[in-house]
């Protein structure tokens, strides 16, 4: 059942490694990690050799370590088996149901959805209703965390179909059975699978996916259809999505900028185009800097940039649309504006309040402040975090914008 999480991490992190050392000569070296991530041996290329020290910098990065010797503890019983959804209700089930007990439900003549046949867990037709359901990545960090399980539906056999994300994410703490004796389909509104409660039983050491435990193996997850497509202020994302996503349910504009939500490429927050709020989008939507490893902002031209090299990754479903995390209390940060990516926008103090209900956010971008460079008041160091990969730069503030160098590109 934890079968995709630890198949999806194994294949990005070989594949991401294979490129990266066919492109580069690579030197083992320690770097300091997010706090998510423990200390392992890193491969580093430096593209430029540049002087840029930063005694802030020095400092942070001290602290950040003391933060990454705290010890791994399982989730507490009470937080796996709390219902996070009012559509949500769980029963258990009189006896787990036996390995093998039905055939694959990959073997079917059923009409399904444009979705890759590996992620389908379960398929049932009832009438003209269809269901599947399968996983997606679209919300989910499968790296760090899982992925999370969707509902494709259709009422007229499989011509059009409807696509909604359940909130329930694989390993935290759920995980469906491929496998099951009860039905798809409880009723015509009511959808039903067999699934166990999971949790993380082990600290993540990377490259490898953490461990999981089976906490209870007879468990009915049974879902209210009006609940699970609910959209209150009809702006074309469900209550759950805007739930995910701290976005208000009830408001169509979360952010009052005269943008929808579901289009809004920073919905918590209005955009505003500061040099610091111009800086940090191109750092995000610009990474291979078209010219080598150097790129010069003029803030009096807008920026333009191409859809992501491997935007035909992102789920197509979603119109290749790509949703990051970023938590930070800068404000320049916090009020960006992207072209290509969503951009969903925390406080500090927002997301540890957020990952007690949602332990497994979707995939996060950590960018580091502007550190200042020691004696040069123009420039500064900033690293920017993704997945198991990380950039460091050497930023410097002109007349007209910024200078840029990539200075270093890490995999760990």
């Amino acid at each position: 059942m934890m079968a995709v999480l630890f198949t999806r991490s194994i294949t990005f992190g070989c594949w991401f490694l294979t490129i990266f050392i066919a492109s580069c000569n690579s030197t083992a070296e320690p770097d300091v990690q997010a706090p998510e991530m423990p200390l392992n041996p890193t491969f580093v290329f430096s593209p430029f050799e540049m002087d840029g020290k930063s005694s802030v910098q020095k400092k942070y990065d001290d602290s950040v370590s003391k933060v990454l010797d705290k010890k791994f503890r399982p989730a507490a019983l009470n937080a796996v088996k709390r219902v996070p959804f009012e559509y949500i209700s769980i029963r258990n089930a009189s006896q787990p149901d036996q390995s093998g007990a039905i055939k694959d439900p990959y073997q079917t003549a059923m009409p399904l959805p444009p979705v890759e046949a590996s992620a389908i867990i379960r398929t049932e037709q009832l009438g003209p209703k269809l269901a599947v359901v399968y996983c997606s990545d679209i919300y989910d960090d499968f790296v760090h965390g899982g992925t999370g399980y969707w509902i494709a539906l259709s009422n007229d056999s499989g011509k059009h179909w409807n696509h909604y994300y359940t909130g329930l994410t694989n390993g935290f703490f759920y995980a469906f059975k491929e496998r099951s004796s009860i039905p798809l389909w409880k009723n015509k509104d009511t959808l039903q699978i067999a699934a166990c409660f999971v949790r993380q039983s082990s600290q993540r050491i990377h490259p490898l996916p953490p461990m999981f435990e089976e906490l209870d193996t007879a468990v009915i997850v049974q879902m209210d259809i009006k609940g699970l497509i609910k959209d209150s202020d009809n702006d074309g994302l469900s209550d759950i999505e805007e739930y995910k996503m701290l976005l208000d349910p009830l408001n169509p504009d979360t952010d009052n900028d005269g943008i929808n939500d579901k289009t809004d490429t920073n919905p918590r927050y209005k955009s505003i185009s500061s040099a610091k709020a111009v800086l940090y989008q191109a750092l995000l939507e610009g990474p291979d800097f078209i010219a080598g490893h150097f790129m010069h902002i003029d803030l009096s031209k807008p920026l333009q940039f191409p859809p992501d090299r491997f935007s035909d990754q992102i789920d197509p479903i979603h119109k290749k649309k790509e949703w990051l995390l970023i938590v930070s209390n800068d404000q320049d940060l916090q009020h960006l504006n992207l072209q290509n990516r969503t951009a969903i926008i925390m406080s500090t103090t927002e997301y540890e309040a957020y990952k007690t209900k949602f332990p497994a956010p979707f995939i996060q971008y950590r960018l580091s402040m502007l550190f200042p460079c020691d004696g040069d008041e123009n420039k500064f160091l900033l690293r920017i975090s993704y997945l198991t990969s990380s950039s460091g730069y050497i930023i410097e503030k002109t007349k007209t914008g910024w200078n840029i160098w990539r200075t270093s590109m890490t995999i760990a």
